[in-house]
């Protein structure tokens, strides 16, 4: 019995690292195009933990990195449809982005947390030489 319950606990924390957050509200708050020029972008200087944010103009093939002045967020980057792309805490990096317009999920933990905190949301072509 106790090796059934150590699994369940064990199974149940490793699910927990992998969660898939989205934005609560109807409509995004933020969002640019991608300059996708290598240079830092910023997407919204006050993005609240639950928000997402319209990113388009990606260019298919590149690689990209997500990241929040809150050094414990967690986002998930979605298509239009909110099919997931990829999620973690923040820098978030997708190597070899398959879409051209995407949502970046903000939240404030793993555990999809909301918060009323402005955080810096940003983007980065990493693999775009800068200008």
């Amino acid at each position: 019995m106790k090796s059934n319950y150590l699994f369940f606990i064990l199974f149940l924390v490793s699910s927990m690292g992998f969660a898939q957050c989205f934005g609560t509200f109807e409509y995004p708050f933020g969002g640019v195009e991608s300059f996708n020029d290598g240079n830092v972008q910023e997407i919204s200087d006050c993005n609240y933990g639950g928000d997402f944010a319209d990113i388009n103009e990606l260019t298919i093939g590149s690689d990209y990195k997500f990241s929040s002045s809150v050094a414990t967020d967690y986002f998930t980057l979605t298509d239009q449809s909110n099919n997931v792309i990829a999620s973690g805490l923040v820098p978030l990096v997708v190597n070899a982005i398959a879409y051209t317009n995407v949502r970046l999920h903000i939240n404030s933990s793993a555990s999809c947390g909301e918060a009323t905190g402005c955080r810096i949301t940003t983007i980065q072509c990493t693999s775009c030489t800068p200008a």
